[in-house]
């Protein structure tokens, strides 16, 4: 999606503003991997030109090479105490010795334009997530990328940004019937053990390696920590299987085939409460931070992204747009 010049140089003039970021290069992950290719043990392929995939991921890369650790000075002491397993431990999270420690922060781009129900005057690309790793010691990690995006999308001339925000409540909640009869449908349909929906055999086998070494240090970096009850409680941003999906159709270019999905019409003016702007809607938009994290940098709300061009799922998320002509 992005050539590597533009991105190397919008990089250059973004991050001279975070002088803290110093040493600090925003890099296509395909580059990433070549860059340092000698430091992890999992083989790859990659296009010199990725023409199908909708795709395009970024990352903030620590390249000082003097620097060898994101640990602040008061847990490298801590460290110092630890007992070896614990060590490794902490090592494998923070020490660059895994070379994916490097990766302060990602940024997942996907191209929006001429899909179905997008106006076809539009040149738009979507966010589709923007994370700092839990485990850096830098700060303005989201700030910098956030910045990085809307200037190379301004280079290459597109006419808006949009995105969705996750809330809480919005979809009904169902029992799952299957959760009953899991091990008895594992047995029936699943009888050696393959993947009852087929979904492995589909899929073609190159770079499943390092795709899943990949999927495991971008999902580990959105880790984040709540207490509840006295108790601290452990909480990913995003699941496996979504991070994973968008990473193989990153690194083998391949393209999507989209499913469409069905929107149950509703009167936006008077939306049901699981509707867009319903009850629950409201609900969800009151206790995420985001909303007003993505309007410091220009986003409004627009609804008729969600049920009017579709470019997300029927889920009645918030969508946001940022004009950038």
């Amino acid at each position: 999606m992005f050539p590597k010049s533009s991105v190397q140089k919008i990089s250059t003039k973004v991050l001279k503003d975070y002088k803290h970021l110093m040493g600090f290069k925003i890099m296509r992950l395909s580059d990433f991997l070549v860059n340092y290719q000698e430091e992890f043990d999992e083989g790859f392929s990659i296009k010199s030109k990725c023409k199908n995939s909708p795709y395009d991921i970024l990352c903030l890369v620590d390249t000082r090479k003097d620097v060898k650790h994101t640990m602040s000075p008061e847990r490298r002491k801590k460290f110092r105490r630890f007992c070896r397993q614990r060590r490794e431990k902490v090592k494998d999270r923070y020490h660059y010795c895994n070379v994916f420690n490097r990766i302060h922060g990602y940024l997942i781009l996907e191209e929006k334009t001429g899909t179905k129900c997008v106006p076809k005057e539009k040149k738009v690309i979507s966010l589709s997530l923007i994370c700092s790793s839990s485990y850096s010691n830098k700060k303005g990690i989201g700030s910098a990328l956030m910045n990085f995006m809307i200037q190379i999308s301004k280079e290459k001339e597109y006419t808006d940004i949009i995105l969705e925000v996750s809330i809480d409540h919005v979809t009904p909640y169902e029992e799952d019937e299957e959760d009953e009869d899991d091990e008895s449908s594992e047995e029936e349909d699943d009888p050696e053990g393959t993947d009852p929906e087929g979904t492995d055999a589909e899929r073609i086998e190159q770079n499943e390696d390092i795709i899943t070494r990949l999927t495991k240090e971008f999902i580990r970096k959105t880790l984040r920590h709540t207490v509840e009850d006295g108790h601290v409680i452990a909480n990913y941003n995003i699941y496996d299987e979504y991070i994973e999906d968008i990473i193989y159709y990153y690194l083998n270019d391949l393209i999507i085939d989209y499913e469409e999905e069905e929107f149950t019409p509703f009167d936006p003016k008077e939306p049901g409460q699981y509707d867009y702007g319903g009850y629950f809607f409201k609900k969800g938009i009151n206790e995420t931070p985001l909303i007003k994290y993505y309007e410091k940098f220009g986003f409004e709300e627009m609804p008729e992204i969600n049920y009017v061009w579709k470019a997300f799922t029927s889920s009645p998320y918030p969508t946001m747009i940022l004009n950038i002509v």
